[in-house]
């Protein structure tokens, strides 16, 4: 069946119209422009070009609060730096190098532009997969169907009960799943002691580059073949396919990105500045044996990126994952170990969250990677000071009241998807998650309304059908502490707004909740509940400061189109992640850097430059080279 296309082309762009009329020679088509622009242009383009072809012009119909953010929209398009029409009436600006191909600018600047495997300077970019593509959906379905049903071949991955009730835990080093602990009915003492034998570790001695080769191997086969730990984060961790996919790709960057760092730091000449006659060498060693506890929502990401931050830096590890995604952290852990982590190197503790509290409490730990709740934060650091000798660092990453700051300027279709995204995206059981959107009164009903239609298309379920938005609530207590926040702030009459009314088992509806002030908000809900606050335009700097005066400081997003108030913003904001005119979730190693401050976390950013310095002792050597028989450097001057 044979069918026409009959193409239009609206462009106010004298290049991309002459482009248009070399390619389209003797074909069927028309130009378009607006109403009131590209008279000249057009004018011209029918001289200079002979162009015969039709133009039609269009214009905006509409109401006034339609029209205005398009005439806007317009106006600051035209009027960007970049644009055709600002250059081409900039006197200064040569007719030659504006009429010349962007191919040509590239060539004569000799920009490349790199394949998105090769974004990165010293490293490969992790691979995706595309699931707009049925193939890659196809392979998926057949390739995590083949763990359905399957056993992990581990001892008692979870807690077990014994005959008499009371709690079983185990220890295990998982490279051949066998327990190395004793079985203990809530008697930690012997756990204690096997966890403080002395060993002596080889690890540490292993060179850098070796334990590089080692992680690097590691990401390799993560990204070969991730069926089995998507499998897992999609039926352990209720994830959706697509969070699942991004989750591993996080785990290989984390992965290649502290190898490469970490052999740059050891190849560091460490030599610093002082007198003639003296020598300083500054020089990096492991801190000795680090607990990592990791947590349920990102069970294979940060767990990984903890680990292996430990690892590369030539530390002991003791890992606990959280007891909801106990098999994800035997399964990593034995990747570990299958691809030449020593066992002694990097144990796998499970259980609950006594086990964290006794892993803080060990005599022979030198630091604490976490990431959870504040409360278990604050709860670590007091056993740190209770119960070691030494000032021990406290690596945490904690949550946030996170907020987003919507202008009237902003571009409300672009500002929807992102709100949508940040605030449920995960069912919100992501730290960086939107926990308060703050919009201008002036646009307040328009977005509102926008957001409510975008959650009624989300599709709750089951994470296992691939076309799920929406997971669900991590287990039943998350899920009952949710809904009574809910219930207690519909009877303190907000005004609350669900997408779905229907009672699902283990799944809580994407809501939002009219709030009046940020005070409204005393603590985090970690779970798919969006707080929206009305605000003008006049407010705005008190509103800044409300949110600085949460305490908070994990993320934080802005939309607006004026780029002057977006960098205002953004430097008087205490917050450790700023997002512009983007949603605020989805970090990449080493292009955003994660980390919050105040009451969202200590330590440097995981994912940057600083982050490994936090599992590393410093060492200076200051020699005196002239007590070993005369100053060489003075002696190897030489005349020009």
């Amino acid at each position: 069946m044979m069918r026409s296309i009959y193409p239009k082309f609206a462009t106010h762009n004298a290049h991309t119209l002459s482009a248009i009329n070399y390619l389209g020679e003797n074909k069927n088509y028309e130009f378009q422009r607006l109403f009131g622009m590209g008279e000249l242009l057009y004018k011209c383009a029918e001289n200079v070009l002979n162009d015969q072809h039709h133009t039609s012009i269009y214009a905006p119909i509409g109401q006034y609060k339609d029209l205005l953010p398009y005439l806007v929209r317009r106006l600051l398009e035209n009027g960007a730096n970049s644009s055709f029409i600002n250059r081409l009436l900039d006197p200064d600006t040569d007719a030659k190098w504006l009429a010349a191909g962007p191919d040509k600018k590239i060539e004569n600047e000799r920009k490349d532009i790199p394949l998105p495997c090769n974004i990165f300077t010293n490293r490969k970019n992790s691979k995706g997969l595309d699931i707009s593509e049925m193939d890659n959906l196809d392979t998926i379905k057949t390739e995590i169907s083949k763990f359905k049903n399957q056993s992990v071949n581990a001892v008692s991955i979870y807690q077990n009960r014994a005959d008499d009730g009371s709690k079983k835990h185990d220890i295990f080093s998982l490279a051949d799943g066998v327990c190395i602990g004793s079985v203990c009915y809530d008697n930690h003492t012997l756990i204690k002691e096997s966890l403080e034998a002395k060993t002596d570790l080889n690890w540490p001695k292993v060179d850098v580059k070796q334990r590089a080769q080692i992680l690097q191997a590691i990401s390799n086969e993560l990204e070969s073949n991730p069926y089995q730990l998507i499998y897992y984060l999609m039926h352990e961790a209720g994830k959706t396919i697509q969070n699942s996919i991004d989750e591993i790709r996080e785990a290989v960057d984390f992965l290649r990105y502290y190898s490469n760092q970490m052999i740059e730091l050891e190849e560091r000449d460490g030599k610093l500045d002082g007198p003639t006659g003296e020598e300083n060498i500054l020089t990096y060693g492991p801190k000795g044996h680090i607990v990592c506890i990791s947590p349920w929502n990102f069970p294979v990401a940060i767990l990984i990126g903890q680990i292996s931050a430990a690892l590369i830096t030539g530390n002991k590890v003791t890992l606990k994952p959280s007891e909801h995604t106990s098999i994800l952290g035997f399964l990593v852990v034995n990747i570990f170990h299958k691809n030449g982590v020593p066992v002694d190197a990097l144990e796998l503790i499970l259980g609950d969250g006594l086990y964290g509290d006794l892993l803080s409490k060990l005599n022979n730990i030198n630091g604490i990677a976490f990431t959870g709740s504040l409360q278990t934060a604050k709860k670590i650091q007091t056993n740190l000071n209770d119960s070691q000798k030494e000032i021990l660092p406290l690596i945490a990453e904690t949550g946030g009241i996170n907020a987003m700051i919507v202008d009237s300027s902003a571009l409300l279709e672009q500002a929807t998807d992102d709100i949508v995204r940040s605030a449920f995206d995960s069912a919100g059981q992501r730290c960086s998650a939107l926990r308060v959107l703050c919009i201008q009164d002036d646009i307040y009903d328009d977005l509102l309304e926008m957001i409510k239609g975008n959650m009624r298309e989300l599709k709750i379920g089951n994470p296992e059908k691939l076309d799920t938005d929406i997971g669900p609530i991590i287990n039943q207590t998350a899920k009952d502490k949710l809904e009574a926040y809910i219930t207690t702030k519909s009877k303190a009459g907000f005004a609350i707004y669900q997408s779905s009314l229907d009672s699902m088992e283990q799944h809580i509806s994407p809501t939002i909740i009219e709030i009046g002030s940020l005070n409204d908000l005393k603590e985090e809900q970690f779970g798919p509940i969006l707080h929206v606050l009305k605000f003008k335009s006049s407010e705005i700097d008190n509103l800044i400061q409300d949110i600085n005066n949460t305490g908070y400081g994990l993320t934080i997003g802005i939309h607006t189109r004026i780029e002057s108030r977006a960098d205002a913003f953004s430097q008087r904001c205490n917050i450790g992640n700023v997002y512009i005119n983007r949603d605020i979730v989805g970090a990449v190693v080493g292009s955003q850097p994660f980390g919050g401050r105040g009451l969202s976390g200590s330590g440097f950013k995981a994912g940057g430059p600083n982050y490994l310095i936090q599992f590393l002792n410093e060492k200076v050597v200051s020699k005196n080279s002239v007590a070993f028989g005369g100053n060489a450097e003075l002696l190897n001057i030489q005349e020009d």
